[in-house]
């Protein structure tokens, strides 16, 4: 989340804008509480959280998938710039209409920025073996330069178009 927060950042100082959605975790001194989603420019909701009653459950937390629907799904299909979707986890993807407005981004002209975890899921995977899908690890060695190495990606693919 931190290096699409930055990517965001740069980007809207620019000539392009970054739409789309980040999500962080929700910690008390360490204790994970759950998952909160912010629309870039916008609004923000819990996606996930152990307070929540939902009977729609991911380990201990309760999930709004109508919120995810609502809110996310118009975020990411009204993208002209850059789309960024942090991330393609486990909760977010529990929702039919979100994996499909997903998929249907990455097979549009355009540019995306999604995370994804980095463990087998048939859906990302799928994704990730798209033609002009280039894959760049997140790790300990990448995360000092990486969100400067997206936009000059992102620069270089809009340039091109």
């Amino acid at each position: 989340t931190t290096v699409c927060r930055d990517v965001a950042r740069q980007l809207k100082g620019s000539w392009v804008a970054a739409t789309g959605i980040l999500t962080s975790e929700i910690d008390d001194f360490g204790r994970r509480l759950g998952l909160h989603t912010e629309i870039i420019g916008g609004m923000s909701f819990d996606l996930a959280h152990v307070t929540n009653e939902s009977k729609t459950r991911h380990e201990n937390w309760g999930v709004d998938l109508e919120a995810l629907e609502r809110f996310a799904i118009p975020a990411i299909r009204g993208g002209r710039g850059v789309t960024i979707v942090d991330e393609l986890g486990p909760i977010p993807l529990m929702s039919t209409p979100f994996r499909e407005a997903v998929a249907s981004l990455f097979l549009r002209p355009g540019l995306v920025i999604a995370t994804a975890p980095a463990v087998f899921n048939r859906f990302t995977d799928d994704l990730a073996g798209l033609d002009g899908v280039e894959i760049l690890p997140l790790n300990f060695h990448t995360r000092p330069t990486l969100s400067d190495e997206l936009v000059k990606l992102v620069r270089a693919g809009l340039a091109r178009r």
